[in-house]
């Protein structure tokens, strides 16, 4: 089952980090009127976390009444995630060794092919760039069946929301400080009861949703645009938050008032009508989110001389970030296409193929039995 306003927002998330890290890999110069929205982009992250909680609690359901429901919930994740990771992570070692005089440890090369780097914070970056969110998004596949069957319920999926996001406040008070100086930083936002936190409001929000979905019968545009308005609102104000608290470490952590935030804009995403939501950009990145996500990093890496030409010209700022950005969307959109179909939807349907196979022996053994 697919809903527009989902794919609208993961869209918009995969969007946001481009532009964020086009800026940030070869710490290009942006008009300084940007500042405090760039800053900010790394909360598409959130954004993408918020989608998953919310999309596995839709699809959870089609899961359990297939004939074998753990294969395949399992199977739909496995053949979703893993051929393109599989092929970054290869691609990656090879560039770094031959590009960047870099050949990384065994045990992390391990540890990222079992995708359980995220266990060991030295390790939690990953290998392949942009790869941390896959070492989280892992563990919370691996127990969401679990949190499925436990949160059967809207009060203790919030129960449970407010007590991660209490183990979230241990964790930056006795356990980061305890890390060594440069692994801090990246680990206060990348461990997973932080991340674990943003996913239970993902799940929070679909309840929501099919609560609003459920009741609201009448004036659901005007809700809507109040509800999507009021998303915007708090999302400008974790963008204002961002600045003065640049570098603190906040009593509520600030992953968690952005993942809030995009809850609230998705809800009301969800009450506007379909044309109001959607368009072909927005339609086409959520098809192709994933290797977006995947390939934007090594794209802006390997078009830093495209850069340096660009910011070598006689333009002003606004033209030269903003041919840069142009150029990466430009050249993603082709990779991104061709890695959808070449590598994503062949590996989603072999994962269907053996999920057939699997229920039809499951099906035909206990016959001939």
């Amino acid at each position: 089952m697919r809903l527009r306003f989902l794919d609208t927002a993961r869209a918009l998330a995969v969007l946001y980090v481009l532009v964020f890290h086009v800026a940030g890999i070869w710490s290009l110069e942006y008009p300084k009127q940007l500042t405090q929205i760039m800053q900010s982009g790394g909360s598409g992250v959130v954004l993408f976390f918020i989608i998953s909680g919310f999309s596995l609690c839709l699809t959870m359901d089609r899961h359990l009444d297939s004939p074998s429901p753990m294969w395949s919930y399992s199977i739909a994740r496995i053949f979703r995630i893993l051929p393109l990771y599989y092929l970054l992570l290869v691609l990656t070692i090879w560039r770094d060794a031959a590009f960047r005089d870099m050949v990384h440890d065994p045990a992390k090369i391990l540890s990222s092919a079992f995708l359980v780097f995220n266990l060991k914070p030295e390790f939690a970056m990953g290998i392949v760039w942009a790869s941390w969110t896959i070492g989280v998004e892992m563990i919370f596949y691996a127990i969401f069946p679990f949190l499925h069957l436990w949160l059967n319920n809207t009060q203790k999926k919030v129960a449970a929301l407010i007590t991660v996001s209490w183990i979230t406040y241990g964790v930056a008070i006795f356990v980061i400080p305890n890390l060594a100086e440069g692994v801090q930083r990246s680990f206060s936002y990348m461990n997973f009861p932080r991340n674990l936190a943003i996913f239970l409001a993902g799940m929070v929000a679909y309840d929501a949703y099919r609560y609003l979905d459920r009741t609201l019968t009448s004036n659901r545009s005007s809700w809507g645009i109040m509800i999507s308005a009021a998303g915007f609102s708090m999302i400008a104000a974790f963008v204002i938050l961002t600045r003065l608290t640049w570098g603190k470490t906040l009593f509520v952590d600030l992953g968690l008032i952005q993942a809030v935030s995009y809850c609230v804009l998705v809800l009301g995403f969800s009450l506007l009508p379909h044309r109001l939501i959607g368009n072909r950009v927005t339609d086409f990145y959520s098809k192709v989110c994933y290797s977006a996500y995947l390939w934007h990093p090594m794209i802006i890496w390997a078009l830093k001389d495209v850069y340096d030409l660009v910011y070598a010209t006689d333009h002003n700022l606004w033209i030269k970030f903003g041919l840069s950005v142009s150029v990466t969307f430009v050249i993603l959109s082709i990779v991104s296409w061709f890695s959808y179909h070449l590598i994503e939807r062949p590996g989603q349907k072999l994962g269907k193929s053996l999920l057939l196979k699997l229920n039809r022996n499951k099906v035909v053994g206990p016959a001939n039995g």
